[in-house]
């Protein structure tokens, strides 16, 4: 899937270098108050976010999480520039 970019958001695919903001997330007292889990470990979230780069929507069911986030001024909203 290519990314979809407007000139307020970005909305992609999850990439490995979501790594650290993804982990933070997951593992927030306030946002697992809502969640019925535990909190993912380093190595969950890193697995997590690899399957999900290659994970397709099939008959048999599936899953895309996606990364959203305003465009970035650093990378003149070349969203490559940010997670490569």
């Amino acid at each position: 899937m290519e990314p979809v970019v407007t000139k307020q958001l970005i909305i992609r695919r999850m990439a490995e270098t979501d790594l650290l903001d993804f982990l933070a997330y997951q593992t927030h007292p306030e946002v697992l108050r809502y969640m019925p889990v535990e909190p993912l470990t380093e190595e969950q979230v890193m697995r997590f976010l690899a399957r999900q780069a290659v994970v397709e929507i099939d008959a048999q069911g599936g899953y895309i999480v996606f990364a959203i986030h305003p465009p970035c001024r650093r990378c003149q909203n070349d969203w490559l520039k940010c997670v490569s």
